[in-house]
């Protein structure tokens, strides 16, 4: 792709009124989810521990399968494309539609006093609590790869650490 192109796209899936594609196999109709919430809160549960959960789900993005068309070239002269090779949309963007993503994130934080003023934080963060392995990027090509997922969320995670504030 030209480099023109891909700035011209990336301005236009950047404008103020949406993207406006050049092409209807350009794909970007793919950039935004339909739903999103966030919860999250902090409570004392008492004894210098503090509990800071995080909740965030979002709907799966829509998708739709392609298939590429080879380019013509000195070999092949029927059923290619005189551009070069295109990708070329199956089905609309929304036919189909990814996983929702869940998340839950944890902290537990205990605060000890220590000299005049400072406190010492001990802290443990476990990050994807239910450690859920939904798929965020998938294979959209016609084939054998087609859905099979090519990025998953990471694993359930711990962290451990020590703060000082003084």
């Amino acid at each position: 792709m030209p480099a023109n192109n891909r700035f011209g796209t990336a301005i236009s899936n950047f404008s103020y009124f949406g993207s406006f594609p050049s092409t209807p196999n350009e794909r970007t109709e793919n950039e935004f989810k339909n739903w999103m919430l966030k919860v999250s809160g902090t409570a004392d549960a008492g004894w210098g521990v503090r509990v800071t959960p995080a909740f965030k789900t979002s709907s799966g993005f829509p998708y739709g399968r392609y298939f590429s068309v080879a380019g013509c070239s000195t070999t092949v002269t029927t059923n290619c494309s005189n551009y070069g090779t295109q990708l070329v949309l199956a089905e609309s963007i929304g036919t189909r539609r990814q996983d929702n993503i869940v998340l839950l994130d944890f902290r537990v934080e205990k605060q000890i006093p220590f000299a005049t003023r400072g406190k010492l934080g001990l802290f443990v963060d476990l990050f994807n609590a239910l450690n859920s392995d939904t798929a965020v990027n998938i294979n959209w090509r016609s084939g054998a790869s087609f859905e099979k997922g090519t990025t998953v969320i990471g694993p359930r995670i711990a962290k451990f650490g020590v703060k000082v504030d003084w």
